[in-house]
């Protein structure tokens, strides 16, 4: 097949852009792909790139936008077998891979996110003429796409799209995403867990907690910070990503636990950060799968996660972490508990490790070849 994909950038850093990058490095050996993106990294050399043009704006919702425009205008549905897009990015796409809703997230906006952080009338605003730009192109592209040609990376999205775009559940196609077990293992004596650690003043028998992602808000880091509060005082948390971390600080001032709250920046070698840390926090809103947590789950973390995304297929209570709630004395419990209990942590370290194991890429990519071929 000669098969056409467009999202804005391909690297192995980051959520959705891992998952084509591992896709295509898949595909490549049996299909003739192509990359329309603005930016590609960690990919095969056999695979075809068309830069598109980058945005007047480097501003997130200008570069959306902006690639809707270029797939429109650069990528003819006509010269070839697939057309896959992420979610709405494109307007002439013949498949769609989602990997969040982004209609249950602008209600959860409304509802929680500004309700937890008031904002300005100026966000606001943009943030309404945001989503009611986006939530159509979505609905569209899974409308467009369904009978067998909407992938969902959960069950759970799959479920969400569902019920928030009225199209029949039994035609979209649930792929979960993957884990490299090769780079996400348990590795107790990596090198950089211990520069680390030092770097956030840990000292031995101190638990570090880890929360790993962007959208600090929607993924529900306030509860973690809350949680360090009703903790053991040897419980530390450490927020790592892409997100403003002064509303945060605040707030850990503001409970008396600056001093145990900890930041550190996106990195391209997040296992890294799994190592440094004993257990693995998501208390968020929604997820279209969760990446982060199966990672750090197959690094051998115990893995405290709200019921959402894959949560329920990754965890079982008490085996390979707990499915929790939020609510910060209950996350603090957990933490008391397994910063008190170093076998404990081990254990359930163990049941994570081996439940992250059925999450494969090669399982994945085989499912959407086998959708593509049969809806192309």
């Amino acid at each position: 097949m000669k098969i056409a994909i467009a999202i804005e950038d391909v690297n192995k850093s980051a959520g959705q852009e891992r998952v084509i990058a591992e896709l295509v490095a898949r595909l490549v050996p049996r299909h003739e792909v192509h990359l329309f993106c603005f930016a590609a990294q960690d990919i095969p050399p056999a695979v075809i790139v068309h830069r598109l043009p980058q945005p007047p704006l480097r501003f997130f919702m200008v570069r959306a936008l902006w690639m809707v425009l270029m797939t429109w205008l650069r990528v003819k549905a006509r010269d070839y077998d697939v057309v896959l897009s992420q979610g709405g990015n494109a307007v002439n796409q013949t498949h769609t891979l989602v990997h969040t809703c982004l209609a249950l997230r602008w209600e959860l906006t409304r509802k929680v996110y500004w309700r937890l952080r008031p904002p300005s009338l100026f966000e606001r605003l943009l943030r309404t003429v945001w989503f009611n730009l986006v939530v159509p192109l979505e609905r569209r592209a899974v409308r467009r796409c369904r009978n067998g040609r909407t992938f969902t990376v959960s069950q759970e999205l799959a479920e969400v799209q569902s019920q928030r775009h009225g199209v029949p559940l039994a035609g979209l196609i649930p792929c979960e995403n993957g884990v490299d077990h090769d780079r996400f293992q348990p590795q107790p004596d990596d090198p950089a867990r211990l520069p680390l650690r030092r770097t956030m003043g840990l000292k031995d028998g101190d638990l570090l907690a880890l929360f790993l992602g962007g959208r600090w808000l929607e993924k529900g880091a306030s509860y973690a910070v809350e949680a360090l509060a009703h903790s053991a005082p040897q419980v530390h948390l450490c927020l790592a990503g892409r997100d403003d971390p002064a509303p945060f600080r605040a707030l850990a001032e503001q409970l008396g636990v600056a001093e145990r709250l900890h930041f550190l920046p996106a990195t391209e070698r997040p296992w890294e950060y799994y190592h440094a840390a004993e257990v693995f926090v998501l208390p968020g809103h929604e997820e279209g799968f969760g990446l982060v947590a199966v990672e750090a789950a197959a690094c051998g973390l115990p893995v405290l996660m709200t019921r959402v995304g894959v949560a329920e297929r990754l965890i079982e209570d008490g085996v390979s972490g707990y499915l929790i709630m939020q609510d910060a004395e209950q996350i603090a419990a957990h933490l008391s508990e397994l910063a008190a209990d170093s076998p404990l942590r081990q254990r359930l370290g163990q049941g994570a490790e081996q439940s992250a194991r059925k999450f494969s890429w090669d399982r994945q990519a085989a499912e959407i070849e086998a959708g593509l071929q049969r809806g192309s």
